[in-house]
């Protein structure tokens, strides 16, 4: 499988400090905010597949080849099924599709992926933003406490209140709210070097939380709040022409997002999230069109799979033959005469396998033999044909 590479986001915006940024006029210019950065790495073609493996491994998996942690939400299971392939597809596409299957959404932060509730996952970019323009307003020495970096780690069992307590600890931060965080006993986990203020947020957004700081006469004061409460935004863009098509985009939007007027015709200010922001901004800025590059066509032998599945032998033979692009032919007949089930359940684990072996190893077990012909897979009871065959 080709590796996958996701780079760090970084978001960007200007702190609108006092109401003279917000009213264009000739003696106070406006700063436009920097557009939201979307790494290139996420429009990578990619391939990949699972079959009926676990979502704790599939994430793992992806964070090994991104080299960035995707997180699973607490409310989500995950033992959770997942079947996925992907041939050739950009990254977000793979990842959005992976968290659509689960009934989340996808949350790209600065130092990870994560799959959360549609609310939270978009709630937690808009609170990484304002943390971090909180930040920046912070005495240079506030600044370094918040900016520290560090791995980020738990034993099983960890209580996260007391995990974030120890974290402020480190940097000789006060927390005021403790006690809005629910009692609960997590994974052990590690993770990779991530800064005092992300590694607060990773843990907080699972119970719906993030951080807010003020800063005290002799210390820094951290308060708890819920991440509804840190969803606005303002961001500034420049006005497109007013018969261009990306007006008539932008009018389109009228209804959904909140855009106010400077008081000049130059600029607009979006009031809203980083999910606001980016419908705005797809309108201003819509992505170029891309001529799709053909693959050339690869050998089916030279494949590799890699998968952890318990899933029903017949489930797991049209789901393979699929990604084989075969016609599967079961001979059921075959199978009832040898008193195989096919519900069985298959408990099968592979990396980098052929073809060959990945079909061994799924027939080897269950009694049956495979063989493929005019682009069709055919599976039956070993006693009808003892001899695997690949032509």
């Amino acid at each position: 499988m080709p590796g996958l590479c996701i780079a760090m986001l970084g978001w960007s915006i200007h702190a609108l400090q006092n109401q003279s940024l917000l009213c264009a006029s000739e003696t106070t210019p406006v700063t436009r905010s920097t557009r939201l950065v979307t790494p290139h790495s996420l429009a990578q073609l990619i391939d990949a597949h699972w079959i009926g493996t676990d979502l704790r491994s599939v994430a793992e998996q992806i964070s090994k080849q991104i080299e960035l942690p995707v997180i699973i939400d607490r409310r989500l299971d995950p033992g959770t099924p997942v079947n996925l392939r992907a041939d050739a597809e950009p990254a977000v596409d793979l990842l959005e599709r992976l968290a659509k299957s689960l009934g989340v959404s996808l949350s790209v932060l600065h130092s990870s992926v994560r799959l959360a509730p549609e609310t939270v996952a978009r709630q937690m970019e808009t609170a990484e933003i304002l943390r971090d323009r909180d930040i920046q307003s912070l005495a240079p020495s506030s600044q370094t406490r918040f900016s520290s970096r560090a791995v980020l780690q738990w034993p099983i069992g960890a209580v996260p209140s007391e995990v974030v307590e120890s974290l402020a600890e480190e940097q000789n931060l006060i927390i005021d709210n403790l006690t809005l965080i629910p009692h609960d006993h997590f994974p052990a986990i590690t993770l990779p070097l991530m800064t005092l203020a992300e590694r607060l947020d990773l843990l907080l957004g699972h119970f719906d939380l993030c951080i807010s700081i003020t800063t005290g006469d002799d210390a820094t004061h951290i308060s708890l709040v819920p991440l509804e409460d840190r969803q606005e935004i303002v961001r500034v863009y420049r006005r497109p022409l007013r018969n261009s098509a990306a007006t008539a985009r932008l009018n389109a939007l009228a209804t959904s997002v909140t855009i106010e007027n400077g008081e000049t015709d130059d600029f607009f200010f979006l009031r809203g999230s980083v999910a606001d922001a980016r419908l705005v901004e797809r309108a201003l800025f819509p992505p170029a069109t891309v001529r799709p590059v053909k693959k050339p066509a690869s050998d089916p032998q030279q494949d590799r799979f890699t998968l952890r599945v318990a899933a029903p032998l017949e489930e797991l033979f049209v789901e393979v033959a699929g990604r084989l692009k075969l016609k599967l032919i079961i001979d059921r007949d075959s199978l009832a005469r040898a008193s195989i089930d096919p519900q069985e359940v298959i408990r099968l684990e592979l990396s980098n396998a052929t073809r060959k072996q990945l079909l061994d190893a799924m027939t080897r077990h269950a009694g049956l033999s495979w063989s493929i012909a005019d682009q069709t897979l055919s599976i039956r009871a070993t006693s009808m044909n003892p001899n695997n065959s690949d032509r």
